[in-house]
């Protein structure tokens, strides 16, 4: 696959990503939120960089919902992710407790 080709990928993946992620902050149930974490979770390793970057939310539900997905993603992965964001003295406040 040549570099042109991997980016565009990339960039519709993201893209996917951050629409699957508004659809779990407007999700209504827990049975909603759980599909969307699921779903969301689907993607795998690309997951981790969008939901560490949505972790400054003021929005509580989406919060939560970032939990739920945090849930269904490698444990390994998701506890040192979210370590190094409390650890970080370069984000907020919000993103570091919700880390």
């Amino acid at each position: 696959m040549s570099g042109n080709s991997k980016v565009l990928t990339g960039l519709m993946e993201r893209r996917a990503l951050e629409a699957a992620f508004a659809a779990l902050a407007g999700a209504t149930s827990v049975e909603e939120v759980a599909r969307h974490a699921d779903a969301i979770a689907g993607y795998g390793s690309a997951v981790l960089p969008v939901l560490l970057a949505k972790l400054d939310t003021d929005d509580p539900a989406l919060r939560g919902g970032l939990a739920q997905v945090a849930q269904r993603l490698d444990r390994e992965s998701v506890v040192a992710a979210l370590r190094g964001e409390a650890r970080s003295h370069n984000r907020s406040d919000r993103a570091r407790l919700s880390a």
